[in-house]
């Protein structure tokens, strides 16, 4: 309502309004050292975003109010919209890394049940 009526629309003056003139105008700064704390969103191929490809995983925490010190992890397929969701002890990166390594462990022991495969090892040198 108040920029109706300071572009005119409305015959009100803002020396009519008693908490307009005792607002005080806002100044924009710019933040001169903003942190980037790794890539961009933005930057991330096309295939991703059309979710046209099953394999592109999204990974995120959701830290709730009234959780206390626990968080969740979230891990999201952008294709089918799977998900998969562990709780975290605590708010740190040790606990997401530790629930990584473990659902991975729990991946590789059911490929080895369902496939039947003797040795599946698939990179878990790598991870753990």
């Amino acid at each position: 309502m108040y920029n109706y009526i300071d572009k005119g629309f409305l015959s009100v003056r803002n020396i009519d309004l008693p908490l307009k003139l005792r607002l005080k105008p806002k100044n924009k700064r710019i933040k001169q050292n903003k942190r980037i704390l790794g890539k961009s969103i933005d930057l991330r191929p096309e295939e991703v975003n059309t979710r046209e490809e099953f394999g592109h995983w999204e990974i995120d925490t959701v830290i709730g109010k009234k959780s206390g010190d626990n968080a969740l992890l979230t891990l999201t397929e952008r294709k089918s919209r799977y998900e998969i969701m562990i709780t975290l002890n605590a708010k740190d990166s040790k606990s997401v890394d530790d629930s990584i390594k473990s659902l991975w462990r729990c991946i590789v022991i059911l490929l080895n049940m369902y496939l039947k495969v003797s040795q599946l090892t698939m990179g878990l040198n790598l991870v753990i």
